[in-house]
């Protein structure tokens, strides 16, 4: 019974922390869309967001995301046009 209650209690501590994370990531991107959301060159900002992403997914193991976004806003920061109504590819 013992190592029931063991196991149960080891069950729970990965969910509450599995929560945790995804309220953490929930703030992130929160916080994220709020900065492009305040600034006038959204492209850049929006560049440096994707290239941090891709690079942690990277880390991690995770690759080939965000390429045609990545690739996307770098063309848009060339022409110099921040406004730019197109969206990103991804």
């Amino acid at each position: 019974m013992l190592v029931l209650s063991h196991e149960w209690l080891i069950e729970q501590l990965d969910t509450e922390a599995t929560r945790q994370k995804l309220g953490r990531e929930q703030d992130r991107r929160e916080k994220r869309h709020e900065r492009r959301v305040a600034v006038d060159d959204w492209v850049a900002v929006t560049l440096q967001e994707l290239e941090e992403e891709r690079d942690y997914l990277e880390e991690n193991g995770i690759t080939k995301y965000f390429p045609k976004s990545i690739e996307r806003l770098t063309e848009l920061m060339g022409s110099g046009s921040s406004t730019a109504s197109a969206a990103p590819a991804e």
